[in-house]
């Protein structure tokens, strides 16, 4: 069931710097763009831009990490920002964030068919909770 997340538009991130607003800006110069890719070094604030440009946006968000450290520093940026967040499964909070795992578990016991059939059956349960809601913003943070 669709439904935005009012509460994102009223976060409170830190100011950006320079490089970030620049990125900020290419993001708003092309509205109708549905994807974005942004690539920054370590350190450069890619967890707090991405937020950002999340709470812009308005949408319940999911963010995707490859680990819990990770998964841990953007809890802790939307928590301090005052949003609703969680790391459920059921997608139930203004903004989730989970790592890879909770989308690409599968079950040993299931060795043929395609990659979705082999799913693990908590696998399944997200990617249908994230399709039901076409108008989530989903956020995939790479580490290069």
């Amino acid at each position: 069931m669709p439904h935005s997340a009012h509460g994102l538009r009223s976060a409170r991130f830190p100011p950006l710097r320079a490089h970030q607003q620049a990125a900020l800006s290419v993001f708003h110069s092309d509205p109708g763009d549905s994807r974005y890719q942004f690539v920054l070094p370590p350190g450069s604030g890619k967890t707090l831009l991405g937020a950002v440009i999340a709470a812009q946006l308005g949408r319940r968000t999911l963010v995707l990490v490859p680990n819990t450290a990770i998964a841990s520093q953007w809890l802790a940026l939307w928590q301090s920002a005052g949003v609703q967040v969680g790391d459920d499964r059921s997608l139930s909070t203004e903004v989730t964030v989970l790592t890879y795992q909770a989308i690409a578990t599968f079950d040993d016991d299931l060795d043929e068919g395609t990659p979705m059939a082999r799913l693990h059956a908590n696998a399944r349960a997200t990617i249908d909770a994230l399709k039901a809601d076409p108008e989530v913003t989903l956020i995939r943070w790479l580490s290069l």
